[in-house]
């Protein structure tokens, strides 16, 4: 009987301790050349040459520095990542939290989006830790014509911290390095009962905002949004500049079922509904009710 007690213990030490080793071996095995070879080789092979990881640096796992980050679809190369440095505390994961000191690149390369297959479908429902990020840095993102209409180039920087769909603060902002003025600044808290948000944009006539909204000849192109206040009547202040035209919204939005009550006032400085007619201001008042 002890014999058989005995070797249950060993039995549940080697289920204890056999994680532990190859953990301990994983561990020792990426603060080494050689090891950070072995892991570039079998992210390429495991992906079958669609992510490809060089010059793979640091010390493992809590600061990592990477060369050059390659992800390609059946198309070819669609994204590519040089000089990616990441500073964070992998052990906050075991209380499903990722804690983000720095996460930054040098330069960012995108020239199209990913062309996956499209017959993939989720297999269900995904849990995300929550996650602070307290400096996010890209020095230049450039992203291709297919993208934006034309090649642009954009510094980046943000922070954030994300709990769930219903407690997130985050702040982005990016500035064009081949144009300006051309800045888009954009920051957003919000809990279960109040919700703050600033939205600005700016760019020059044909930027790539004006794309995105595919009316690429609308001209120079200015937002501004506001949004602060208990959910269920968020105060919304909107002021939108598009060439000739300036539209400016104010009022009150319920988050919870989108019903809005809003004043709208349209300014066309160069603007006529018919030949031979000119107009200027159109003021409008209403309530929308949300779905």
């Amino acid at each position: 009987m002890r014999r058989h007690y005995r070797l249950l213990l060993w039995f549940a030490l080697t289920l204890i301790a056999l994680p532990l080793l190859l953990a301990a071996g994983v561990y020792i095995a990426a603060n080494t050349a050689a090891g950070r070879g072995w892991i570039e080789r079998i992210t390429a092979d495991l992906t079958h040459g669609n992510v490809q990881l060089t010059g793979l640096d640091g010390h493992f796992p809590e600061q990592l520095l990477l060369e050059r980050l390659e992800l390609r679809d059946p198309q070819g190369l669609w994204l590519s990542i040089e000089g990616v440095k990441l500073q964070w505390s992998p052990w906050g994961l075991l209380s499903d939290r990722a804690d983000v000191a720095v996460l930054s690149a040098a330069h960012l390369d995108m020239p199209r989006s990913p062309a996956y297959p499209s017959n993939h479908q989720p297999s269900g429902p995904h849990h995300w830790p929550q996650v602070r990020v307290d400096r996010l840095e890209i020095g230049r993102a450039d992203l291709g014509a297919p993208l934006t209409g034309s090649a642009v180039a954009f510094e980046l920087k943000g922070s954030g911290v994300w709990v769930s769909l219903e407690q997130a603060a985050l702040r982005l902002e990016a500035r064009r390095l081949d144009a300006v003025p051309s800045v888009y600044r954009a920051s957003a808290q919000f809990d279960a009962q109040r919700l703050e948000a600033q939205l600005d944009l700016q760019e020059d006539a044909e930027g790539p905002l004006a794309h995105l909204m595919q009316v690429p000849d609308i001209g120079a192109l200015s937002i501004h949004l506001s949004l602060s206040g208990p959910r269920e009547a968020v105060k919304t202040t909107l002021t939108v500049k598009a060439g000739a035209l300036r539209a400016d919204a104010n009022g009150t939005l319920d988050a919870h079922t989108g019903a809005a009550t809003l004043g709208l006032v349209l300014d066309a400085d160069a603007m006529s509904p018919r030949p031979g007619i000119a107009w200027k201001r159109v003021h409008l008042q209403g309530q929308w009710q949300g779905a």
